[in-house]
């Protein structure tokens, strides 16, 4: 949860061409043995199975049996999980793009569980380099397997040999990304190699990379940094540090010192400071629904501290700071931001960091959102404390004090998202997959993590609380019911790279596992669907043109389902569309919205080239004009430039007054739309 400046930088896919290093796209076609593969399947399991293959890799992403079927092991009886999940591996890896068991590390063995499950987590390797976001699950109960499931790639051809050595790869990073983001008192770690496809992490086709991965860590940042270890580019980098029973509560006293001054341990008394008495509290409510509901001690489920800091002003944020963190280690507070949703939120990312994994970057850093939420939430709703009328029931953040970027109701709301704004872009988050406030720019709040947050956060509360949605009638299961579902799609089927079709995958199986504990009925899983459903969450990305395959109605694959939305079946520009020029809007004080006018093109072909955004001072639904504030509708469009052959080209409007373009870019908005001078 945190307020962040607005800036906005071109995206680095299409960046990363230039980067000269071998690029091997993934693979768009499943190549011929996954049919042979699905068969030597249904064979072990004695019937159909289900499948669920990556759009963009051609390899398995969820395997499940039907018909209450399990694919048979064989194993010897007393062989370990471990043995059995290499079977599995062995027999079927081919499936899920592993060319033997050497390319499926173990990484955690867990279970058996409360239904009688074991779990093993794999890393995926390729010419013995880790790849970045690979791993495959493997779910067993006892010599059979239930589900698999996997984000992996299929086999790269890349050199593993390095041209940058990694002594070198601390100071490129410093030189490169240190006039960019605050690296001050940063600690490295030690640079490893990976293979690196952004793709796995955006779920689009991308070319692979041998790179150096380094992570940098001051009071500010957990940066996760990416290089080409052949030219030294830098290919991607973000901030992994969310925003937003033992305990041991300190006092920053208005600084940026962390942890701080000790102010309370585990078993003193109330100390008379409202801020440390309210953490040592909330963070006991925490740990105690974790521990009473999913048997979890504490966020490492190993007994680890909680080790919180109050009254924290970080350099960025300012003092007080309206804002809460999660840095990897602890979490921090400024003032007024300790409040039960708030502080069981950042606990939770501990949650994600320890289990899922979860990495804070576009649809993965989303769900992470999500989840903090949905359990930040619950436990607000179960812990007797703050406000809790039917009012506020599904808001976060309603209990915070008076500030200057949220409603006095919160800054997310649940039960439906578009109703919140959020600051910096003043629109809520998108309660479906479809609708417009879906944010697809990458370098824009991590990939819009704070906003498309809504799609999982109103799956939730349509289980829970029930509800009329997308077409669709929900009956709520109530908080325990979806809090165990949840907590088991998290802790035992994502992954750090898991996107919404995964976790719509994860969510389904683990209601399944669950039928028969706490309750959980065979209808209660089927009002759990129609939840996922109403909010699109098995939906491809819409993000990107193209996703592999033809949806229906398509001459040709625009990879988008989103009706109405300026890109046709055809992939051109639909006949209502039109194209206009934005000329130069800044705002660099955020005080006063500068606008040139301006000019409709004659034309409607244009090339996508790169993410950019555009400023018109009217509404595209009604012409409405600019209010006294200046408010403008900005557009998430592709940067274009005129070209004889037809290509498609993608809105989606943001409602905001404070933005900042600096270069003239094309815009395709419907032909109602009224140009003011």
């Amino acid at each position: 949860m945190h307020r962040r400046s607005v800036f906005f930088v071109a995206a680095l896919a299409s960046a990363a061409a230039s980067f000269g290093a071998e690029q091997v796209a993934l693979a768009q076609d499943a190549p011929d043995s996954a049919a042979a593969a699905i068969r030597g399947l249904e064979r072990a399991a004695g019937g159909p199975v289900t499948v669920r293959r990556s759009a963009t890799t051609g390899t398995a992403a969820f395997v499940t049996t039907q018909h209450g079927r399990a694919i048979q092991l064989a194993t010897p009886p007393g062989t370990t999980a471990a043995e059995r999940a290499k079977a599995f591996v062995a027999a079927h890896g081919g499936l899920f793009g592993l060319r033997d068991v050497s390319e499926a590390e173990i990484v955690h063995v867990e279970g058996p569980d409360a239904v009688g499950m074991e779990h093993v987590r794999m890393r995926q390797r390729q010419q013995g380099v880790p790849v970045t976001g690979g791993e495959l699950f493997v779910h067993l109960r006892g010599g059979e397997l239930v589900a698999a499931n996997a984000k992996t790639l299929p086999p790269q051809n890349v050199n593993p040999v390095p041209s940058v050595a990694a002594a070198t790869v601390v100071e490129r990073v410093q030189a490169t990304l240190g006039k960019d983001i605050d690296l001050t008192g940063a600690t490295f770690s030690a640079p490893r190699l990976e293979l690196f496809n952004r793709g796995l992490l955006e779920g689009r086709a991308s070319p692979t990379y041998l790179v150096w991965f380094v992570e940098a860590t001051n009071s500010e940042r957990r940066e996760f940094i990416w290089i080409d270890a052949q030219s030294g580019a830098v290919l991607l980098h973000f901030n992994q540090m969310p925003e937003a029973l033992t305990r041991q509560i300190y006092d920053a006293m208005s600084t940026d010192t962390l942890p701080g001054t000790l102010a309370r341990s585990e078993g003193d008394p109330a100390t008379g400071d409202a801020e440390v008495d309210k953490a040592y509290a909330y963070s006991g409510d925490t740990y105690n629904y974790f521990f009473t509901e999913h048997g979890r001690d504490s966020l490492d489920n190993a007994g680890g501290k909680m080790i919180a800091t109050v009254h924290s002003c970080p350099v960025s944020c300012g003092c007080p700071c309206f804002n809460a963190y999660w840095n990897g280690t602890q979490t921090r507070f400024g003032d007024g931001w300790v409040i039960d949703d708030v502080l069981a939120h950042e606990w939770t990312h501990g949650v994600v960091a320890f289990s899922a994994g979860l990495i804070y970057f576009v649809e993965p850093g989303a769900l992470n959102e999500s989840y903090a939420d949905i359990f930040g939430e619950t436990i607000d709703l179960g812990n007797g404390a703050g406000l809790d009328t039917p009012a506020v029931r599904w808001w976060i953040g309603e209990d915070l004090p008076e500030n200057p970027y949220y409603l006095p109701s919160g800054f997310r709301y649940m039960m439906d998202p578009p109703r919140a704004p959020q600051w910096p872009l003043l629109t809520g988050g998108p309660g479906k997959l479809s609708d417009p406030q879906l944010v697809c720019d990458v370098s824009f709040d991590s990939g819009g993590v704070h906003y498309n947050s809504g799609i999982g956060n109103h799956a939730y509360a349509l289980m829970v609380d029930g509800g009329t949605y997308n077409g669709f009638t929900i009956t709520g299961i109530g908080l325990t019911k979806a809090g165990k579902i949840e907590y088991r799609a998290l802790t035992q089927y994502l992954g750090v790279a898991s996107n919404f079709q995964d976790n719509y995958d994860a969510v389904r199986q683990a209601c399944t596992d669950l039928i028969g504990t706490a309750g959980i009925t065979a209808a209660d899983c089927s009002e759990v669907q129609k939840a996922l459903d109403a909010v699109e969450m098995g939906y491809p990305w819409p993000c990107y043109c193209g996703n592999g395959v033809l949806n229906a109605g398509e001459q040709c694959d625009d990879g988008n389902r989103i009706d109405r939305d300026g890109c046709s079946s055809r992939c051109l520009i639909e006949p209502s569309y039109k194209c206009y020029q934005g000329k130069d809007l800044k705002n660099p004080e955020f005080a006063k919205t500068l606008a040139d006018t301006t000019d409709q093109l004659t034309t409607e072909q244009v090339k996508v080239k790169k993410v950019r955004f555009v400023c018109l001072p009217v509404d595209a639904g009604g012409g409405t004009p600019p209010d006294s504030a200046g408010h403008l509708t900005c557009y998430q469009v592709k940067a274009a430039k005129l070209s004889p052959k037809p290509q498609v080209e993608v809105t989606t409007q943001f409602q905001t007054s404070r933005f900042e373009l600096k270069k003239p870019q094309l815009l395709c908005a419907p032909s109602t739309l009224a140009i003011l001078p």
